[in-house]
């Protein structure tokens, strides 16, 4: 398996929606994380058409990396 395509597994993954709960709620988390599993987009998508964080807070909080510890 090559980065990429791990990468392209972990952005495409709903998990990826559990930080935002710290920050707008488990609910609206919830909610951004079933639109993109329904419209084939990534949370990271969702969340900045959404508007629910500026775009440097969310891309922090959508780090894999930062999430592994690694």
């Amino acid at each position: 398996m090559t980065s990429a395509r791990a990468a392209s597994w972990i952005e495409q993954s709903a998990a990826l929606a559990t930080p935002l709960a710290t920050r707008v709620g488990y609910d609206r988390a919830a909610e951004i994380a079933k639109q993109a599993l329904q419209s084939g987009r990534s949370v990271r998508e969702v969340a900045r058409e959404a508007g629910v964080l500026p775009d440097d807070e969310l891309e922090r909080l959508l780090d894999p990396r930062s999430m592994t510890g690694r």
